[in-house]
């Protein structure tokens, strides 16, 4: 009985689907897909899976289309995680671009459950070489194991992107250098980590706010990324909130807003991502600061006690966190 419940307050990480949206735009694959893109329509699930962009360069709107999609396509799955993200289908007509996104796949409760504690178990196993894989995969800058919820190992990372190619890039462009420190966990409490994802938020010629990434630099090549930028990385789930019950955490953490890392606030993610100013960007730091950060709302810490009054350290050690 008692294994239940510590299934149903245990959060899963670590989604890691392997199909997503690997396409770059095509001109032979463009509105090859329009009878579909009409019949979502009929069946009213236009605005759940499909958007809509008007960037001038076709390989932006495809990277915009991957943004504004990813987040409907987690909201899909809100209630377990993607394991298929399916088919991206794209139709574009002069600067006009529509996308959508088919045949994904949302786990189902049962399988969550059953590969919850395997999950945490192989991540102990091997830390280094898990993070790693996940770095490399989504396009992430470092990764660390951590321990509880201090993050302060990202944080000195993202101070150390003053000489960066990203941040040379930037400059010229002149934009704004940012970087995102995820926080999340693989089912256990010794199995916390941290990733970095540093960024540049610029106006582009066509006076569209647009993200840079490392591996997007002009003649930058780095054996430390796999050569799947086409795939959906980290950076597409910028402007993502995802419930992550049972999905991963996307925010993006504020260092040092609170002397205690453990309560290190979070940025709203559209506010954070388009900060093109000081000012902007103080903002975001600021906005909601009056409310204390909440590893009850988070992380479903401390939900054992509430509904049960027997203290959640009874039965939440290790593995079964």
């Amino acid at each position: 009985m008692w294994d239940r419940y510590i299934v149903l307050i245990s959060t899963l990480a670590f989604c890691r689907p392997e199909d997503y949206w690997i396409e770059v735009f095509d001109e032979d694959k463009n509105c090859q897909s329009e009878e579909i893109m009409k019949q979502l329509e009929e069946e009213n699930k236009f605005e759940t899976h499909c958007s809509i962009n008007y960037k001038i360069d076709p390989n932006e709107a495809i990277i915009d289309c991957k943004q504004d999609l990813a987040e409907r396509l987690l909201h899909g799955c809100r209630d377990t995680r993607v394991t298929k993200g399916g088919d991206l289908i794209y139709c574009r007509s002069a600067e006009k671009t529509t996308c959508c996104f088919t045949h994904y796949k949302c786990d189902s409760m049962n399988s969550v459950s059953k590969n919850m504690f395997k999950n945490a178990e192989n991540f102990l196993k091997n830390k280094k070489a898990l993070l790693e894989d996940y770095r490399r995969r989504y396009g992430y800058k470092t990764c660390h194991a951590i321990k509880g919820y201090d993050a302060t190992k990202c944080a000195r990372d993202c101070r150390k992107l003053k000489n960066t190619p990203l941040a040379k890039e930037c400059a010229r462009r002149k934009g704004m250098l940012k970087c995102c420190i995820r926080r999340d966990k693989v089912n256990c409490d010794e199995c916390r980590f941290c990733c970095t994802l540093p960024f540049c938020t610029f106006m582009s010629t066509h006076r569209d706010l647009t993200q840079l990434v490392e591996s997007d630099v002009p003649g930058y090549k780095n054996k430390r990324f796999k050569d799947d930028a086409s795939k959906l990385r980290g950076i597409d789930f910028i402007h993502s909130r995802n419930l992550f019950y049972q999905g991963s955490d996307t925010r993006c953490l504020k260092p040092w807003s609170h002397k205690n890392p453990h309560m290190w606030r979070h940025y709203w993610p559209d506010d954070f991502a388009y900060a093109l100013s000081k000012e902007s960007f103080q903002f975001a730091f600021n906005l909601l600061s009056i409310f204390k950060a909440s590893l009850y709302c988070t992380y479903f810490e401390d939900v054992w006690d509430r509904m049960t009054r027997i203290p959640e350290s009874t039965f939440t050690t290790g593995l079964y966190t």
